[in-house]
């Protein structure tokens, strides 16, 4: 992610997720929030459609 800063993360960053198992795109809001990454807009879209429970990994990869 070329040219993002902390600082910028402070207010948001929209990017696209995509779950390779159902091929699917969710776009969502990424916030750097009390010194963690964090989703914002769109997370519970996303959360409700993966069926995803408390505690589950999720693995992240950075694509340009």
């Amino acid at each position: 992610m070329d040219g993002v800063t902390i600082e910028g993360l402070k207010t948001g960053l929209e990017v696209n997720v995509y779950d390779a198992s159902e091929e699917d795109d969710y776009p969502v809001t990424i916030k750097f929030f009390s010194e963690r990454y964090v989703f914002g807009k769109g997370w519970s879209d996303m959360k409700h459609s993966m069926d995803l429970e408390e505690g589950q990994e999720l693995k992240l990869f950075w694509h340009r």
